[in-house]
């Protein structure tokens, strides 16, 4: 699967990040849109402490959530021909 970012750049979301970040967190299985709609129109954006030259973390708030109201963090690594989501989670913080 590809979104389009924000920024009209192409982002995978290739079936192994999915399943990996189902794995991880069983409730964002229920929030693919969600995830989408993030990493195209995100509240906030900041850049990975770890890794600040290419990942980028989007960030959107929804209320409702099966876990609450929360912000839904996406975390993308981007190189010169290449962006991917690497993975995302519903959390409290931005950082």
């Amino acid at each position: 699967m590809t979104i389009e970012d924000y920024d009209g750049l192409v982002v995978r979301l290739p079936e192994e990040r999915w399943q990996h970040i189902c794995a991880g967190h069983p409730e964002m299985e229920a929030m693919l849109q969600e995830l989408c709609d993030t990493v195209k129109e995100p509240d906030r954006i900041t850049e990975d402490k770890q890794d600040p030259n290419s990942v980028k973390l989007y960030y959107k708030w929804f209320a409702d959530t099966e876990v609450g109201d929360k912000w839904l963090r996406v975390a993308v690594k981007y190189s010169d021909d290449n962006a991917f989501v690497v993975t995302a989670f519903p959390t409290n913080i931005v950082r």
